[in-house]
């Protein structure tokens, strides 16, 4: 934790700075030399510091743009998404929830929750799932190409949360094959036994997977037989906030075959 504050401070600094050198980032921060040395280093080396080879001052690398700009994305759409997830939930009595990937786990950024139950899973605000164990994970996993697809399932550990979970290669190309075809996702109690979620993509102005919306609740006011309507709910709701977001159109799955 002490490493993680100083590399902090170092950014901080050279943020107000504009431009400065070890020797006087170790002075400000009273830090040694090798010390400041070695973490603009390892900042450079990631990316985040440029280095001016006639001054040897660093600054701000252009990749805080980039990261500054999926943060004002993040916010932009809790923004446009919110009435529609009044709406969804409204309309279905269920949690809505809107999430974003990060990596290979989604995040959920924002939910409204049905005043008909306070169920307490994993879709709560803040929370993560795998992608390949939730609804609007297995979305995102719809949308890779299948190039990336195949390193996710190289790379990924398919370990069992329930009897449901789907563990195995051909078991999750067969799931997100279907999910092409029909536009959304279900999660039928994969992540936590007792509970469904109904979910879709949502894109952006170019037509990208943005994020993804789902509606969840416990299995029994779920049923299946409920599924296919509440399909074309989050459906329509995940379009009505892709067309405020600036997409003329629904995107279009990528083909594995």
């Amino acid at each position: 934790m002490k490493s993680l504050n100083r590399a902090l401070d170092i950014l901080e600094l050279i943020a107000e700075r504009r431009g400065i050198g070890v020797r006087e980032i170790a002075q400000v921060s009273d830090l040694p030399p090798a010390t400041v040395h070695r973490m603009v280093a390892a900042l450079a080396q990631r990316g985040y510091l440029n280095k001016d080879r006639r001054t040897h001052h660093y600054t701000l690398s252009p990749k805080f743009m980039a990261l500054g700009e999926r943060v004002r994305q993040q916010m932009d759409i809790v923004a446009i998404a919110r009435p529609h997830l009044e709406a969804l939930m409204a309309a279905t009595r269920e949690n809505a929830n809107l999430c974003i990937r990060d990596g290979y786990k989604i995040i959920y950024i924002d939910q409204v929750g049905s005043p008909d139950h306070n169920l307490q899973i994993f879709t709560k605000l803040g929370g993560s799932a795998p992608l390949y164990a939730s609804g609007v994970g297995k979305v995102f996993l719809a949308h890779m190409r299948a190039s990336e697809f195949d390193v996710y399932l190289k790379s990924v550990e398919l370990r069992p949360f329930t009897d449901h979970t789907k563990t195995t290669p051909s078991e999750l190309r067969a799931e997100i094959a279907a999910i092409q075809k029909i536009g959304h996702g279900v999660d039928d109690q994969e992540r936590e036994m007792g509970v469904r979620c109904v979910a879709a993509p949502v894109f952006n102005h170019a037509r990208q997977v943005a994020a993804a919306i789902s509606i969840s609740g416990a299995s029994q006011r779920i049923p299946k037989q409920r599924l296919k309507k509440l399909g074309r709910q989050v459906v329509a709701s995940a379009h009505g906030i892709s067309m405020a977001m600036g997409c003329e159109g629904q995107g279009q799955f990528h083909s594995y075959i």
